[in-house]
C-alpha cells in the first residue's frame, strides 16, 4: 500500500446533466455541494471550467472562497490558433480560484504539433507559478500515443507540464506501456471504468480489474492525485444526481480501501 496519503478529487462534471448538451449552461452550484464534498472525504474539486465561466457572480465568489480547493480547474480551450480567448480566460479563472493546476485536452492533427506546442508555451506563461499544467490524454487528440506524449512533454521541458490517464477504461497491457514510456510525467487519473460497450460503471463493477490497475499503478511508481471523474448512470437517459453521488462516494471508499 501507499505510505502517504493520495489526494482524491471529486469531478464537479460527474454531477452535470447538461456537460454534453449544447450551450453546457451548468444545471447545479457547485458551491451547494462543498459541504458534501467535504463530508464525505473528498481532498478537493475538478471544476468543470462552465461551473465558473458561466456562474453568476455570487456562485463565483462562494467558489473563490471555497474551504475545499479547487484542486484543477477543467478548461477546453481549443490550441489550433495563436490566440484564443478561452484559452486568456482560464488563465484568469486559474489565477482567481487559486486552482493548483489546470487541465487541457489538444487537438487530433499531428501536423499541428507546433502550432500545439508555441500555443502551449503562450498560455503556461500566463498561468500562475507553480501550476500543474495537465493534459488530458485520451482516443480523439494526438496525445492517446504515450511516445508522442513523452516526446512533446520533454520538450516543453519544466516539471509542470504533466500529462493524466484514465487507467480504468483501458487494458492492463496498454496502460503498463503509457506507464513505462511516460514515467513519472504522468501524475494524474481520472477515474471512470468503462465496458466494452463504453458504459459507465462504478469501481466495484469489475472489482478484479479495478484492483488490478492500482497494483500496476503501484508496481510502476505513480504517486499522484485522482478524480472521480464519472461513475454509474453517467450518461444513462436519465441522470439523477443522488444517484451519481452515491456511486461516486462508494468509487473513492474503494480508492481509499485500495490504495492508502
Amino acid at each position: 500500500m501507499s505510505e502517504a496519503k493520495t489526494d482524491i478529487y471529486i469531478g464537479s462534471i460527474l454531477l452535470e446533466r447538461n456537460r454534453w448538451k449544447p450551450g453546457k449552461i451548468p444545471s447545479y452550484r457547485v458551491s451547494e455541494w462543498i459541504p458534501r464534498f467535504q463530508a464525505a472525504g473528498f481532498d478537493g474539486i475538478e471544476l468543470w471550467e462552465h461551473h465558473a465561466t458561466l456562474a453568476p457572480a455570487d456562485e463565483l465568489a462562494a467558489l473563490v472562497a471555497s474551504p475545499l480547493p479547487i484542486a484543477i480547474f477543467n478548461e477546453y480551450s481549443s490550441f489550433d490558433q495563436p490566440v484564443d480567448e478561452n484559452r486568456c480566460l482560464s488563465a484568469l479563472m486559474t489565477h482567481h480560484l487559486g486552482a493548483g493546476g489546470v487541465k487541457y485536452n489538444l487537438g487530433n492533427e499531428p501536423a499541428l504539433r507546433d502550432t500545439y506546442m508555441a500555443a502551449l508555451r503562450d498560455w503556461a506563461a500566463r498561468l500562475p507559478e507553480g501550476c500543474r499544467i495537465l493534459c488530458e490524454c485520451h482516443p480523439g487528440n494526438v496525445m492517446d500515443d504515450p511516445r508522442f506524449v513523452a516526446d512533446f512533454l520533454g520538450e516543453l521541458g519544466g516539471p509542470g507540464f504533466q500529462a493524466m490517464c484514465h487507467p480504468f477504461s483501458v487494458p492492463l497491457k496498454e496502460l503498463e506501456e503509457w506507464l513505462d514510456v511516460t514515467g513519472d510525467r504522468t501524475t494524474h487519473a481520472h477515474v471512470q471504468l468503462r465496458d466494452a460497450q463504453n458504459a459507465m460503471h462504478h469501481l466495484e463493477y469489475d472489482t478484479a480489474y479495478a484492483r488490478d490497475v492500482l497494483a500496476l499503478l503501484r508496481s510502476k511508481g505513480f504517486s499522484g492525485t485522482f478524480t472521480v471523474e464519472f461513475t454509474e448512470t453517467t450518461g444513462a437517459a436519465e441522470e439523477d444526481m443522488s444517484v451519481l453521488w452515491e456511486y461516486a462516494v462508494r468509487d473513492l471508499a474503494f480508492l481509499r480501501e485500495n490504495w492508502q
